[in-house]
Parts: C-alpha cells; structure tokens; sequence
C-alpha cells in the first residue's frame, strides 16, 4: 500500500481509523509482532498538515518523502502514450514522425500547453485565443529556470489562427520552431499526446505547464497508476495578473501525497481526498477558479503513530 496508493477517500480512511483501533494492530506492537523492536504498546491516531517541506512534527519529525516511477513504470507508461497516440491520429505515422523529432532536439525540461496557457481564464464573452500569453508564460518559465529546455506544443489549427490574426506571437513562435523549440501538431492529431509523451520521455526532469486536469487520459490508459504519480510530480500549474502580462507558477510539491510508512519511527501516514465538488468546469469559469484553489490546499493526512 505505502507508496503505491494515492489520496484516500473518507470512507476507506475510516475502515483504517478502525483497524489502527483494534487488537490486531496492537498486536503488531506486541512481542513476536513485525514492529516488536520499537518498544511500543498502542496506535495514536490525529490529524497533520506537513509543512512547506514536507515536515510533520507531530509524527516525530519525519519528512514526507519524493516518490516518482521506476525506470519500469517510466518505459511502461510512455509505450502506453506511444499507443493511445498511434491508435487516435488520422493521419498514419505522424506520431511517429515527432517521435524521431523528439530524439534529435529532446530531451527537454519544461513541456509548455500551449492551448491551455492561450484558453485559461478566456471563457467569457469576449475571450478569445490569445497566443501573447503563451509567450509570457515562455518567459517566466525561462527567467524562473534559465538553464532549462523549453518545448511549446500547438496544435496546427491554432498555429494558422495566430499566423492570419496575431502576426507579433506568429513571429516570435516561427523564431522558436527554427530552433527547435516548438512544434506544431498535424490535424486529426490531439496535441495533448505530444506534449505527454515529450515530458514522459524526459523522466524524472520532465515537467509540463498546463491546468488541464486531465481526466480523459486517466481513464484511457491501461495503468492509471503511473498516470496518477505523474501528474502529482510532474504538472506545474499557472495563472495571469489581471492584465494577462505576467505569470505565476506554482510548482509541484516537494513531496508525493500518497500513502507513505516509517517503519524506524513506528508512523504511518495518509492523505485524504480533496472534494471533487465544483471541479468541472462551466461558462463562467467558477469551476476553473474552484479547481486552483483546490490545488493550492494543503491535504490533511492522517497520521497513525505508535506510542
């Protein structure tokens, strides 16, 4: 369970509330039991919030640790993306095409969406694609990590939008497609495959800017766990100021919120699930504002120590 297991919901964290209560987890305390050693008699069980860093003092100190995929789960997963892609795209090979692409001008460090950096924040009356914001977000990715390897991705459709009305942006985009820094998805592709297996492809380094929840690609690929880790480690989230000309960046906690043990110290840790209430997104764009500030809170977790 430790490790593999994601936010749990309330009612699992009650049946472990029970279970921590019982004998048969003093038992494991007890003399002959696996965590004998420890010297302790019962189970304490109360709710934490780590800190910044990970840290909770209340179960002795311990800091929550960084869980990402094996080498096995990291090739596992992109051949999964491979395939879900191939299977999608009208037109044969096309996937196939960035792939050899990828492995000339990759790996890259930050994968940028750039639908959705263009989109968010623009269903209102009024809103409209606006590629001027894919190159603030660009740049406050560059001026934050100036060492990194930055990737755009657009779809073909978007990219002719801002060839025929937004001149400035198509300008600056051709100068980085000649670098080797932004590619243009075919149509009859989805664009999001490109830019997921471009940041799978980068392993541990990978990181993709983007608010999509991707709840599509959870239920379609084969091994939702892999999906599920990735997006906890891997996703740095974004919004503007009011006028649009600046972005902020919030990065992916320093920790995995999923259930971890510490078997020295005698302490279990679990996260509880957020609300999925609110979280789709509608006209006004409630459900967008309500989906940051979930991401912006800290999990609860309960914590089960032995005492």
């Amino acid at each position: 369970m430790a490790g593999e297991l994601n936010a749990v919901r309330g009612s699992t964290l009650a049946l472990v509330e029970r279970f921590f209560k019982s004998e048969r987890a003093a038992a494991a305390l007890a003399a002959g039991g696996p965590l004998a050693g420890l010297g302790k008699s019962s189970w304490q069980l109360q709710w934490v919030t780590p800190d910044e860093q990970g840290k909770v003092e209340e179960a002795g100190g311990v800091a929550l640790q960084m869980l990402d995929l094996s080498e096995a789960d990291w090739a596992a997963f992109g051949q999964q993306v491979k395939q879900l892609a191939e299977q999608q795209e009208k037109q044969a090979g096309k996937f196939q095409v960035f792939c050899e692409w990828l492995e000339r001008n990759g790996p890259f460090d930050v994968m940028i969406d750039g639908a959705n950096v263009a989109l968010w924040g623009e269903n209102y009356e009024g809103g409209a694609f606006r590629p001027d914001k894919i190159r603030v977000m660009y740049e406050a990715v560059q001026k934050q990590s100036p060492d990194a390897k930055v990737l755009l991705v657009l779809h073909s459709g978007r990219y002719n939008d801002a060839r025929y009305n937004h001149k400035e942006a198509f300008e600056w985009m051709e100068g980085l497609r000649k670098a080797g820094r932004f590619y243009v998805t075919p149509g009859g592709s989805n664009d999001d495959w490109y830019w997921m297996y471009a940041a799978v492809q980068a392993r541990e380094r990978g990181l993709l800017v983007s608010n999509d929840q991707l709840r599509d690609h959870v239920w379609n690929l084969l091994r939702p766990k892999h999906m599920l880790k990735w997006t906890q480690r891997h996703i740095i989230r974004f919004s503007f100021n009011f006028h649009k000309t600046e972005a902020y960046l919030q990065h992916p906690l320093p920790y995995t919120p999923c259930v971890q043990q510490f078997p020295q110290q005698g302490v279990w840790l679990l996260p509880e699930a957020a609300s999925a209430e609110g979280g789709e997104k509608d006209e006004d764009g409630e459900g967008e504002k309500q989906q940051q500030q979930q991401q912006q809170q800290q999990l609860r977790w309960l914590c089960c120590k032995a005492v």
